[in-house]
């Protein structure tokens, strides 16, 4: 398990500098309707989701925010940017097409809970990453219970058979701008970036910035 945890290291992205996409947008859709998720996780799911659209017009995924997400005063950690939990559900993200997570591997099209989760911080891996925070995807068979919380370890195994390696499946969260609406941005790295405000328990709408499609430099 430390070959998957330290593998994990090289997702994590810098903050990027967004330049607008050319002709991406972002759609409002209906609930989520997958009947293999378990009846608790669809109640905890916004009644809309979104639908981003790639600047060629092809779909790349659609996202179901939590209704509601516990969020903390302060990152639970250093480096962190974002306030959630370790293993905090964030949401569920459905993929038409077979493509590739922030590591490249591949990724079956279907439908997967994202899981908040950081990357270790010890005397090994400091300096390696501005953000610290990812979303892991777990196949929604196998993480039925949207309360469960899980370990770094447990996250990356489950999330492994997502990417069907020994390896985790990632989506990279990057530090979030100042958000009016949602949007798709392209930044310089090539990356397409899906922001949007997210609800949370507290009453804030935070600034949540997730790649929807890119890969980290190998």
């Amino acid at each position: 398990m430390k070959i998957c945890i330290c593998t994990l290291l090289i997702l994590l992205a810098p903050s990027p500098t967004h330049v607008a996409a050319a002709t991406a947008k972002v759609e409002s859709i209906g609930l989520f309707d997958d009947p293999t998720a378990s009846a608790a996780l669809r109640d905890m799911l916004e009644k809309t989701g979104y639908r981003v659209l790639l600047p060629n017009g092809s779909a790349a995924c659609e996202i179901w925010f939590r209704k509601s997400l516990p969020i903390a005063d302060k990152p639970i950690a250093e480096g962190a940017a974002y306030r959630f939990t370790e293993s905090e559900l964030i949401g569920v993200v459905r993929i038409a097409k077979v493509t590739a997570d922030f590591r490249g591997q591949q990724i079956k099209a279907g439908s997967y809970t994202m899981r908040y989760e950081l990357s270790p911080n010890d005397g090994n891996h400091l300096g390696v990453s501005v953000n610290r925070d990812f979303v892991l995807v777990l196949p929604l068979d196998v993480d039925k219970d949207p309360q469960a919380t899980y370990n770094l370890d447990q996250l990356v195994a489950l999330s492994s058979q997502a990417s069907r390696t020994l390896h985790a499946a990632p989506m990279a969260l990057v530090s979030p701008g100042e958000i009016s609406a949602p949007s798709l941005t392209k930044t310089s790295e090539g990356w397409q970036v899906f922001s949007v405000r997210l609800k949370t328990k507290s009453g804030e709408n935070i600034p949540f910035a997730i790649v929807v499609e890119g890969s980290s430099p190998q």
